[in-house]
């Protein structure tokens, strides 16, 4: 039997912690100027997963993004990933019912709102990035006041995998101004010269 390689050299793989935003709104506002920022990255050449680990959240941020939500018993499925898969529709919110077999090659970006439940659905829906061999991102954000639920679902050896294959290169996003009551924006711009200051390393 012949597979791929679970990580690709054509995606940037990344943790972004947000476990220092004090308000659950801060965090919730920071994590929507994310996924907009990747989804206008991604304007005409590609689309944008992003997955929630329970429908509650996945069907919050599709109503902030304006897109569909997808997950296990959502109407109308079928027609949501038919829209994505065409491109009449260039993001899309789920939670891990947008599982194996769905296989689209211009999925510029894959952002995990949560952290992933365990290694084998971090490995498959991060691997749904970049199929198409051009340059893609796959994005997990940490918090991790909420993800000490999730360690306790998994094994000691799951737990060391995730911590070494996914926290390895866990960033701490500091410094953003959420005051003022524009969030969206300056969220944004804080992204957008975290990631020029990287592209110039």
């Amino acid at each position: 039997m012949f597979r791929e390689r679970t990580t690709r050299k054509n995606v940037a793989y990344r943790v972004v912690d947000i476990s220092e935003f004090g308000r659950k709104a801060d965090k919730e506002e920071f994590v929507l100027a994310l996924i907009e920022k990747k989804v206008r990255d991604a304007e005409g050449v590609g689309k944008v997963v992003v997955y929630c680990n329970s429908t509650t959240k996945v069907r919050t941020i599709a109503d902030g993004l304006s897109c569909d939500a997808f997950y296990h018993d959502a109407v109308g499925k079928e027609a949501m990933l038919e829209d994505f898969r065409t491109g009449k529709r260039r993001v899309i919110m789920a939670t891990n019912a947008l599982g194996i077999g769905i296989d689209i090659p211009d999925i510029r970006c894959i952002v995990h709102a949560d952290r992933p439940r365990t290694l084998l659905d971090y490995a498959q829906e991060s691997g749904r990035a970049g199929r198409d061999g051009r340059r893609s991102e796959a994005i997990v954000v940490e918090d991790r006041a909420e993800s000490k639920w999730l360690e306790r679902e998994q094994t000691e050896e799951e737990k060391r995998l995730v911590k070494k294959y996914v926290g390895s290169s866990e960033e701490a996003v500091k410094g953003l101004d959420v005051k003022k009551g524009r969030r969206s924006v300056t969220f944004a711009r804080g992204l957008e010269k975290k990631e020029e200051k990287e592209k110039k390393k």
